[in-house]
C-alpha cells in the first residue's frame, strides 16, 4: 500500500490516523501539525524574539521557526538559549507529555503545567510523537540530543509503548483527555 496522498512508497504509518505517508507528504504533514499548534495556542503573538531551549529536539524547533521567521521577513528573531527564565520553545512532545500526565495521576498529583503553553514554556511539538519527530530530523539531516529520563518516567514510557502497540492512539487520547479536563 502506497502513500495515502500521492501513492508513492511510504516512509511512515501514522499511529494517530493509521495512514501511510511518503517522505515529502510526511514533511508537509509534520510542519502543518507543528504550525497548527503554534496558531491554535497563539504561541508567537507579537513577539520580537523566540528563544529555543537547548534540549533534545532544539535543532528541529530552530529549523522550522527560523524558516517561518524568514517567510515573515524577519518579524521575529529565533535565538538559542539555556536560560529557563525566558519565554522558551521546548521539546515537550506527545510521548513525554502523555507519560508525565500518567505519572502525575499515579502519584495522585494532578499537574496543570503540562499544556502546550504554560507560563514561559511553549511546546509546538506537543501533538507529535518521538517516532514522527525522529523521522523528521532524519529526513532533514538534523541532529537530536540524548535526554536524561528518570526511572519512573522510563517505566511509564515502556508501559505506554506496550499499550500503544495494542491500542494505537493511546498517547493521543491521554493528552486530549487531559486537555479537556483542565479547560
Amino acid at each position: 500500500m502506497g502513500c495515502k496522498i500521492c501513492r508513492t512508497k511510504p516512509v511512515i504509518k501514522l499511529t494517530s490516523t493509521k495512514i501511510s505517508l511518503c517522505d515529502k507528504c510526511f514533511l508537509r504533514y509534520f510542519e502543518s501539525k507543528y504550525l497548527r499548534t503554534i496558531r491554535t495556542y497563539n504561541m508567537i503573538k507579537n513577539t520580537k524574539k523566540l528563544y529555543i531551549f537547548n534540549d533534545k529536539y532544539s535543532e528541529i524547533n530552530y529549523f522550522i521557526l527560523k524558516r517561518l521567521s524568514d517567510e515573515r521577513k524577519g518579524k521575529f528573531k529565533v535565538l538559542k538559549t539555556n536560560n529557563k527564565k525566558l519565554n522558551i520553545i521546548n521539546s515537550n512532545n506527545l510521548d513525554k507529555i502523555s507519560s508525565l500526565i500518567l505519572l502525575s495521576e499515579f502519584k495522585n498529583k494532578f499537574k496543570k503545567d503540562l499544556t502546550p503553553i504554560y507560563k514561559n514554556k511553549l511546546s509546538p511539538l506537543y501533538f507529535l510523537n518521538n517516532k514522527e519527530i525522529d523521522l523528521y530530523a532524519k529526513l532533514n539531516k538534523l541532529k537530536t540530543k540524548k535526554e536524561k529520563i528518570d526511572k519512573n518516567e522510563e517505566k511509564i514510557l515502556k508501559f505506554l509503548d506496550e499499550v500503544e502497540s495494542k491500542y494505537e492512539g493511546t498517547r493521543n487520547n491521554i493528552v486530549k483527555s487531559y486537555l479537556e479536563l483542565i479547560q
